[in-house]
């Protein structure tokens, strides 16, 4: 159980980081306008 705990974290930290990647893209294309 602890390691499907684990992979779970993992997960919500990798949507975590694709979302702040996403927004650092669109600052960056409204910044670039």
């Amino acid at each position: 159980m602890l390691d499907t705990a684990s992979e779970h974290s993992s997960l919500d930290t990798l949507s975590l980081g694709g979302r702040l990647s996403q927004l650092s893209r669109a600052k960056g294309a409204v910044a670039l306008q």
